[in-house]
């Protein structure tokens, strides 16, 4: 949001003009310390604005005019100094009451606190003011959308868009809301709009590809994504799609080369939320009994660690119904090196399944990690119901029970 404001600011900003060639000076360094903060001098500005705050101040106070009062204002804005910027602001108004900036930039500063109430009443003031100003519509449209109230942010949003509807941000806020409500056909004709705006905006080709992959358009929804890590080589969410979609469409080459590049960008640490996570989402799909989630871990980490999850999903309750899992647990791997059955260097891998009430199966061991496409098959069946196990332990009350079997048929 922050972006969005400072291109705002630099263009209001540029349409001021000062004539007195009295007050020329302090007005360029009014503008020169807003210069600072819209670059990458921050520090700097607020170390100029400490050394000249109050002579800037008192020639502003003396000039008794609202555009120079504006300048201050936008000043103390850049530099979140907020309660000094919305008196500056204040005191504009009280010059030229029909100054309608003057309210959104307090309602800008009221959203950025949180404060939504006053920010909706300062954006209907400025709009009251001057209703021809997209900005003033975006930013009544985002204030909504922080008040859960999309409808109103929808008006508000095609109101900014019926003034310019190249407007990037009108499109891309309705084009979100569109898609939150399931209206996929609305909610692509607003990204295609934004992306048209902004050819390389990630966050649209991102959204865009996930419309066409919720509507199985699997190689639309590639292109986007592809699109994507073009833009970014580290957008892990997007190599993820790119996982799924050509798991899809059973192009595996494509597919293995994704996740060999995800693993890189978990192996680098180029991304914290990832290295934090330490799993994908390596396949989602539709399954007739429910959504299908399968998680893929990067490494097998404490002592019941997993490498594969398969979880099934209610899709109108969107609760878990059952998941089954490769894992290979330290304790299991130490009694199968005592019995000799692997090497002091090799691990036991044993695929199960576990219900929500607690209940557990086991269905197969291997004395090596088997190929993902051999797991997926038993899992699939399991998930199908097919509950034919090695051992189990069923759940019923407060009672559990563990039957072994012999084998599986």
């Amino acid at each position: 949001m922050k972006q969005f404001v400072l291109f705002l600011l630099a263009i209001l900003l540029s349409s001021h003009s000062f004539a007195n060639e009295v007050t020329s000076k302090p007005n360029e360094q009014l503008q020169g310390i807003i210069d600072l903060f819209q670059g990458d001098s921050h520090e700097d500005a607020l170390n100029q604005l400490k050394l000249k705050e109050e002579d800037l101040a008192a020639f502003v106070s003396e000039s008794k005019d609202a555009e120079i009062y504006m300048l201050l204002g936008c000043v103390y804005f850049y530099a979140e100094m907020d309660t000094k910027a919305i008196e500056t602001f204040k005191s504009a108004l009280q010059l030229a009451p029909s100054l309608s900036d003057a309210y959104f930039y307090i309602g800008l500063i009221n959203q950025y606190a949180d404060n939504l109430d006053g920010a909706e009443e300062s954006f209907r003031d400025a709009i009251a003011l001057n209703s021809n100003d997209e900005k003033y519509f975006v930013s009544l449209g985002r204030t909504h959308e922080m008040q859960d109230n999309l409808a109103s942010a929808s008006i508000a949003y095609k109101k900014a868009l019926a003034l310019n509807s190249g407007n990037f941000d009108a499109n891309f806020n309705l084009a979100t809301i569109y898609a939150i409500a399931g209206d996929a056909s609305s909610a692509k004709k607003y990204y295609l709009a934004a992306i048209e705006q902004k050819p390389n905006d990630v966050d649209s080709h991102y959204n865009l590809g996930q419309l066409y992959q919720n509507k199985s358009q699997h190689e639309l929804a590639i292109n986007q994504f592809k699109k994507v890590v073009e833009l970014n080589p580290n957008e892990w969410r997007a190599l993820a799609k790119l996982v799924q979609e050509n798991e899809a469409i059973k192009d595996y080459p494509a597919r293995d080369f994704a996740i060999e590049k995800i693993y890189d960008v978990w192996r680098e640490n180029a991304d914290e939320e990832l290295k934090e996570q330490r799993f994908y989402i390596r396949e989602q799909s539709e399954l007739e009994n429910g959504k299908l989630f399968v998680l893929e871990y990067f490494e097998l980490e404490g002592e019941r660690a997993r490498k594969f999850v398969f979880k099934l999903q209610d899709e109108k309750t969107e609760d878990f119904k059952f998941e089954v899992s490769l894992g290979s647990y330290d304790g299991t791997t130490a009694i199968s090196r005592e019995l000799g059955e692997i090497g002091p260097d090799e691990r036991i891998y044993h695929l199960d399944g576990y219900a929500p009430n607690g209940s557990h199966f086991t269905y197969a061991f291997f004395n090596t990690i088997p190929p993902y496409e051999a797991v997926k098959e038993i899992a699939l069946k399991k998930l199908a119901g097919e509950n034919k196990s090695i051992s189990s332990t069923i759940i019923s009350g407060e009672s559990e029970a563990t039957i072994y079997i012999d084998s599986e048929k």
